[in-house]
């Protein structure tokens, strides 16, 4: 074989391995396209998860405000009613338990009577 036929292969050689260096140069283009898209894509559907998370904590927080405000209001109502029953007692009944309840302190030494004779 001849210097020009090692040169021509030498050469051709060379070239193929330029254009697989090329080759891999473009392959690696396309995959870090590829990539970037698929990070892009990711993170797009991370961000409307977020949203999608924030949108409901908001609604649950809602939801949980509006339940407390009804609790307290039938809360309220509640205590107000309890309270119109107790403005109904007669003085004569509020002064039969106060008596009673002075016994179980003071046994023996409650006066009962009302009337105060001066």
């Amino acid at each position: 074989m001849g210097i020009a036929v090692a040169d021509e292969l030498l050469s051709a050689v060379i070239r193929l391995e330029n254009r697989i260096q090329q080759q891999l140069q473009q392959e690696q283009a396309r995959a870090d396209t590829w990539l970037a898209g698929v990070r892009a894509e990711q993170e797009e559907h991370a961000s409307q998860i977020r949203q999608e998370l924030a949108d409901e904590d908001e609604r649950i927080l809602a939801a949980a405000g509006q339940q407390d405000e009804q609790e307290a209001e039938a809360l309220v109502a509640c205590e107000k009613q309890y309270c119109r029953r107790l403005e109904q007692i007669s003085d004569q009944v509020l002064l039969e338990v106060l008596r009673r309840q002075l016994l179980r302190i003071l046994p023996g030494q409650v006066d009962d009577h009302q009337d105060v004779q001066s």
